[in-house]
């Protein structure tokens, strides 16, 4: 497991570190989702920063995209910032924002290369 939850009153930081995989995805969303706060945060946090090599592709994209649409009635309300400055899986996070707000058009996702540069986006 490469993968931290760390819960407050208003969110929940995702933080992915080491190897990337689908099965690190997977678990972490599944995990977040059986959770009886997940309806009421305000705003998701996906850290990717620390993730230092990457087993995921477009297949995994497809996955995280039905897996939150299937989800969005929980929290429809939800922001979700995803983290990375890493430029492989920049392309792949783009890929999800942009097949996911088709499926959630109300769907309010953002790309950001820090957490400082979410931090004013989560908050407003």
């Amino acid at each position: 497991m490469a993968f931290t939850h760390k819960w407050s009153n208003q969110g929940l930081h995702v933080k992915f570190f080491d190897n990337l995989t689908s099965k690190d995805l997977i678990y972490s969303n599944s995990k977040m989702v059986g959770k009886a706060e997940y309806e009421k945060i305000k705003y998701l946090i996906i850290d990717f920063i620390d993730v230092t090599g990457s087993e995921v592709d477009d297949e995994d994209v497809n996955i995280s995209i039905k897996f939150a649409i299937d989800t969005d009635h929980y929290n429809p309300d939800l922001k979700v910032a995803l983290i990375s400055n890493n430029n492989d899986l920049k392309l792949l996070i783009e890929k999800f924002i942009k097949y996911s707000q088709l499926e959630i058009p109300h769907a309010q996702q953002n790309l950001f290369e820090s957490i400082s540069e979410a931090q004013p986006w989560i908050t407003s």
